[in-house]
Formats: C-alpha cells, sequence, structure tokens
C-alpha cells in the first residue's frame, strides 16, 4: 500500500505485471506491464513501488505520479 492506492504483482517471468487499485472499492485503476522482470516482491518507499523478480534477478521502480517503469541495471551477485 502506497500513494493512495494497492499494490498487486503477478508473474515470474516476462513480461509481468502490477496492478493498481483503488483501496476503497478495489477497481484496477492501473495494469503497469514489468516488461524485462518478475513482479513476486514489492515495496513502496521514496514515492515509487519497488518490484523484485527474484527468478530472474531484476529490480525495476514504478514512478507512483507518473506510473513509469524503470528498469535497473543488474548488479553483480555476491560470491
Amino acid at each position: 500500500v502506497g500513494a493512495g492506492s494497492v499494490w498487486v504483482g503477478q508473474g515470474t517471468a516476462n513480461p509481468s505485471y502490477v496492478y493498481r487499485l483503488d483501496p476503497a472499492t478495489g477497481r484496477l485503476r492501473k495494469r503497469i506491464t514489468i516488461a524485462e522482470g518478475g513482479a513476486e516482491s514489492l515495496s513502496f518507499a521514496d514515492g515509487a513501488v519497488w518490484v523484485g523478480g527474484g527468478v530472474i534477478g531484476r529490480l525495476s521502480r514504478i514512478d507512483a505520479r507518473t506510473n513509469a517503469v524503470t528498469i535497473l541495471p543488474p548488479t553483480s551477485s555476491c560470491r
């Protein structure tokens, strides 16, 4: 929950989706495509929804004001 919405992730591969719902009615406000990554975990902070795709190791950011998606570059794994 963040920015006046309930956020729900769906999918483990490409593409996956994040659904932005109205908390009072449960109605869909926006379906947001995560083209390069899964949507297994969601967290809200700093005006954005952070979307983790653990299966394929991607992190995406959705700007809560504009619904714009930024796919963050992969980082090297811990060894």
